[in-house]
């Protein structure tokens, strides 16, 4: 057993703060402050020298799987271990990374999980041994995620990342036991809320405010229901004039599908001039003239200010293009099969959540009744 005396804590007045010392493997180590989620603490106060001293002692002991997981190194920041959660993240990101050539998982997804752990895990957990990782940290985590401002959907697809990470270490035996997350709503469990929509009529009043040069990409995602990030993506190989179809690399692990794109579409493809510059299809001159892809981002304000000019404030760029799309399929007699493959939904059940759409078709399917002296009388 560790006796109390393997961790000192003594007041140093040259330094106006105390020390917590320890040997360990025959070195001697000093601290005079903490690194705690991402903040440096100075041991001006006994209480912060003394909660130290504990992390210290309860570190050297060991865990429930009888394996001390203590490197005094965590702390000096002299060498970083591979059971450090920012350190094992980027053998755990570059995995993943792997799976992007081999058409697992598709770049979007990659980019999303890295900038999870970039922006929100790596600067809270990223020094901690994974081995250590239980479950008050995690919540106290969770907690801290809405002290953020970040969105109930945010939080949760943070939170799902690095529940994977967490499972994928489990099942590598990186750790030996799973520990429990906090129970919040998961994406499923969710009320879905109902889908916004746009009519051809009004969809075609929104491009009217579009900027001549960016119509082509517009027009291309309203009319045919492309996600942001696949018309960004988009090849001049992936486009066939003579056919009139352009081939769609499906993002959100769905299938790659063709299109049959609309001859207004086509037209204004047309009128994008060629570059040498890159191979994307849709690009737009910047203010030097040099022609740029483009950006989800750019993109999404692009249409953005396009509804608001046309008055639909209340609608957001996915509203205008995939949802519309989606469910003027539907009102025009795509079965939700059809509609699957046009959209390249990879479950049904997502095509299924448009036939919202079909409420004013009910007219069709309505009882026939007789009017008899102001009485209705069902047949």
């Amino acid at each position: 057993m560790l006796n109390s005396t393997s961790v000192w804590i003594k007041w140093k007045d040259l330094k106006k703060r105390y020390e917590v010392g320890f040997y360990w493997e025959g070195k001697r180590f000093r601290f005079y402050s903490w690194t705690f989620q991402g903040q440096r603490i100075q041991f001006k106060s006994r209480d912060i020298a003394n909660e130290f001293a504990s992390q210290i002692k309860a570190e050297m002991r060991p865990n429930r799987q009888g394996i001390i997981t203590f490197t005094p190194e965590k702390y000096t920041g002299q060498k970083k271990t591979v059971y450090q959660i920012s350190e094992h993240a980027k053998l755990w990101l570059k995995e993943y990374e792997l799976m992007i050539q081999t058409e697992d998982i598709s770049k979007e997804y990659y980019g999303h999980l890295s900038r999870y752990f970039r922006l929100h895990i790596n600067p809270v957990l990223g020094d901690i041994d994974i081995r250590e990782l239980n479950e008050p940290t995690i919540k106290r985590f969770y907690l801290s995620l809405f002290e953020k401002d970040l969105g109930k959907k945010m939080v949760q697809n943070v939170m799902d990342a690095f529940r994977k990470f967490m499972k994928d270490a489990y099942e590598d035996k990186v750790i030996h036991e799973m520990p429990r997350f906090p129970k919040y709503k998961r994406k499923k469990d969710q009320k879905k809320r109902k889908v916004k929509w746009l009519t051809e009529e009004e969809q075609d009043k929104v491009i009217g405010y579009v900027a001549k040069i960016h119509k082509p990409i517009v027009a291309c995602l309203m009319y045919h229901g492309l996600r942001q990030g696949e018309g960004c993506l988009l090849k001049r190989q992936d486009l066939n004039l003579k056919r009139g179809t352009l081939d769609i690399d499906t993002l959100k692990g769905g299938p790659d599908r063709e299109i049959l794109l609309e001859p207004v579409v086509i037209e204004l493809i047309k009128t994008i001039p060629a570059t040498l510059t890159h191979n994307y299809l849709f690009h737009y001159p910047d203010r030097y003239g040099k022609r740029r892809s483009y950006k989800k981002s750019h993109l999404w304000t692009i249409i953005r200010e396009a509804l608001d000019k046309a008055g639909c404030p209340h609608m957001t760029p996915n509203d205008a293009c995939r949802h519309s799309h989606a469910s003027q399929l539907l009102r025009r007699g795509a079965s939700t099969r059809q509609a699957q493959k046009i959209l390249g939904h990879s479950d049904i059940r997502t095509t299924e959540g448009y036939t919202h759409c079909l409420t004013e078709d009910q007219r069709k399917f309505q009882r026939v009744a007789k009017h008899n002296g102001g009485q209705v009388v069902a047949i």
